[in-house]
């Protein structure tokens, strides 16, 4: 019974030390985006408009349900889960981030990052736990 506890013990440094390994690659990746030299491309530039919208809304203490600024007005519930605005991560984030007053366009691309970085957590718990 000591050496499955030993191997045990082994196996969460050996887990940590890769954990850093990928948390340290992540970083090194998108160096660009913590830095605020570059951003996303494509399409995810297109919804940069509703997620500032969405984020200081929130900031400010209201619950966006309509949004004036595209076509002369719209319900704006459909665009929650189309780029998932009600995804937990980005709720916590803009929330917890909401009295600093950050850069929302930062804040965007740190989103990103960290529903990648939440996912790929999640997904290693999700695996470890089923192995």
């Amino acid at each position: 019974m000591a050496n499955v506890s030993r191997i045990s013990r082994m196996s969460i440094g050996f887990e940590l030390s890769i954990v850093v390994v990928l948390v340290a690659g992540a970083v090194f990746l998108f160096r660009g985006l913590l830095l605020g030299t570059v951003s996303f491309g494509g399409d995810s530039l297109l919804w940069y408009g509703m997620f500032h919208y969405f984020a200081e809304s929130l900031m400010s203490g209201e619950w966006p349900y309509w949004n004036s600024y595209v076509h002369g007005g719209e319900p704006f519930y459909y665009a929650w889960n189309i780029i998932r605005l009600a995804d937990p991560v980005t709720l916590v984030l803009i929330c917890f981030s909401a009295p600093f007053n950050p850069d929302l366009y930062s804040l965007y691309n740190c989103n990103f990052i960290l529903r990648i970085l939440v996912a790929s957590i999640g997904s290693y718990l999700f695996l470890r736990a089923l192995l």
